[in-house]
């Protein structure tokens, strides 16, 4: 028979890839992840194993491999859209409004713009109420670089998923992304505006993605599971990897309805494959994982940005600043494109960057009501999200904004006909 380990067993849930035989039973998931070694009759005979979890039967996935969703993504969807974003876009006069703040251009000195336009800082009157306090938010990806000026006080609890790496990120990738969900309320160096949004967040780290910037979904699913046993509120995920039909992972969607019955959240990056491979990416094309699509800074779908293609399964639900967005930098990094290798900050583009936009607001409100957990906060976020007029297929329900925005600035862009 087979010989199973279950992760209630390790402190945790945290568990050597040594110590778990043909396979492992992530307890809060309710998924076994087995390794058949090649032998196809092993495979085979998982499909007769106990039933994990719910008593209506086994599903069985094999395993993929995942990605970062990386500026080098960005870079290869960019050109086929620049040459037919004329023939995509049937209106190409944008008048959007900018947001009443107190003088928008100097709090541009001190902010960065997706700070602003989510309203995460309305101006100088006008100070962030929430800052994410007590509340736990987890990032899966590459990592952190906890020796980072801005990350080097705070408290952060981390587990590498990825045998024989460290949690610490030599991508670049999960840094950056945990600097705009999480990072620090004044940065270390004061040339630098201030980029991060729950900055007194409980931030958990989980290595799902190798310093290649690469994971398999056994890696992933073990790291949700890690938060989850944690009781994490929120989780995000700036990974995936390209879909081409409206199928998607039973074994994520179930997963993902757990999170949300525990009282999480799990968002992830829609992908930056348009409109090469246009559709919403693996895992985010699941109807129960919050799928991000990237803004640039005139609330406009990002080029590269996927769309919702196959709805309801793969749709968009809401839409983050994802076009050149500041945060913080590993060192050292291999992922970063366009970041010096030196360099402790540095813009980027994605999907996977609009993706902790939405995580950090989302610990936001989970700070001001312990009633935003799980589904009900996934509806504070759609309900209070900041409509745009173009399809939402492509933005969803609209830009995020952080509690407490005004009513006056819930308007609808403006778009004048070709």
């Amino acid at each position: 028979g087979l010989n199973v380990a279950s992760s209630r067993d390790f402190k945790n849930q945290s568990f050597p890839e040594n110590q778990v035989g043909d396979g492992i039973i992530l307890d809060h998931l309710g998924i076994a992840i087995l390794d058949p070694h090649g032998d196809e009759a092993l495979m085979r005979k998982m499909m007769s194993t106990r039933s994990i979890g719910a008593q209506s039967g086994v599903h069985a996935e094999r395993e993929r491999v995942l990605h970062a969703i990386s500026e080098e993504a960005y870079n290869k969807g960019f050109q086929d859209a620049m040459k037919s974003i004329k023939n995509k876009l049937a209106l190409t006069s944008m008048d959007v409004e900018q947001p009443d703040f107190e003088d928008y251009k100097n709090l541009l000195k001190t902010h960065t713009w997706g700070l602003l336009k989510t309203r995460v800082v309305t101006g100088p009157s006008h100070q962030q109420r929430y800052s994410g306090k007590n509340i736990k938010l987890c990032v899966l990806d590459t990592g952190i670089d906890a020796t980072h000026p801005d990350f080097v006080d705070r408290e952060i609890v981390s587990k590498s998923f990825i045998p024989g790496q460290e949690v610490h990120d030599r991508h670049g990738h999960g840094t950056h992304c945990a600097g705009t969900a999480a990072g620090i309320l004044m940065p270390k160096d004061k040339k630098i505006p201030r980029y991060g949004i729950a900055h007194e967040s409980k931030l958990f780290i989980g290595k799902v993605l190798n310093n290649a910037g690469s994971g398999a979904d056994g890696w992933i699913l073990a790291g949700m599971n890690w938060a989850l046993s944690l009781k994490c509120e929120v989780i995000s995920m700036s990974i995936g990897g390209d879909t081409d039909d409206d199928a998607y992972s039973l074994i994520y969607e179930n997963a993902a309805i757990k999170a949300l019955q525990q009282g999480s959240i799990i968002i992830a990056a829609a992908g930056n494959s348009y409109p090469s491979s246009p559709a919403v990416n693996h895992p985010a094309n699941c109807p129960s994982i919050m799928a991000v699509a990237a803004l640039d800074e005139k609330l406009i779908k990002a080029s590269f940005s996927c769309i919702g293609k196959f709805p309801p399964a793969g749709k968009i639900d809401i839409a983050g600043p994802g076009v050149k967005v500041l945060s913080a930098a590993s060192k050292p990094h291999t992922g970063l494109s366009g970041i010096g290798a030196t360099e402790k900050y540095g813009h980027l583009n994605g999907t996977s960057m609009a993706t902790p936009h939405v995580a950090g607001i989302a610990a936001l409100y989970a700070q001001k009501s312990r009633k935003n957990r799980g589904e009900a906060l996934w509806q504070k976020l759609v309900t209070s999200a900041l409509p745009l007029n173009q399809s939402v297929t492509s933005v969803g329900a609209g830009l995020v904004q952080a509690p407490y925005s005004k009513k006056a600035n819930k308007k609808t862009v403006k778009r004048s006909a070709k």
